[in-house]
């Protein structure tokens, strides 16, 4: 019983039961479907929170998924002023999402 038990520490954390996991829904990127959007379209709130977190940088490119809580996920490719690429992926507000 020992073993079994000490076994539980190396599950992956997607085995955690949802009580001890307080954070929002996670899903894998590779599950979720990104459909191509006008970077013009982006909320303001989004727009806003990426210029002052990511100064001297252009939103390239943008994508969008609802996930199943009804959320909206934007996946957007920046370049910072040097020239190199980055991609992040944020809520509607701006928050941070990560898988």
């Amino acid at each position: 019983m020992m073993a079994f038990v000490a076994g539980l520490a190396f599950l992956p954390t997607f085995f955690t039961p949802a009580s001890a996991n307080q954070t929002k829904n996670v899903y894998l990127q590779d599950q979720l479907t990104y459909v191509k959007v006008d970077v013009k379209e982006l909320p303001e709130e989004l727009v806003i929170a990426i210029a002052k977190d990511y100064a001297q940088t252009v939103i390239k490119s943008a994508a969008v998924t609802d996930i199943i809580t009804g959320e909206k996920v934007y996946k957007l490719s920046l370049e910072n002023s040097e020239g190199e690429g980055s991609v992040i992926y944020c809520y509607s507000d701006g928050a941070k999402y990560s898988e």
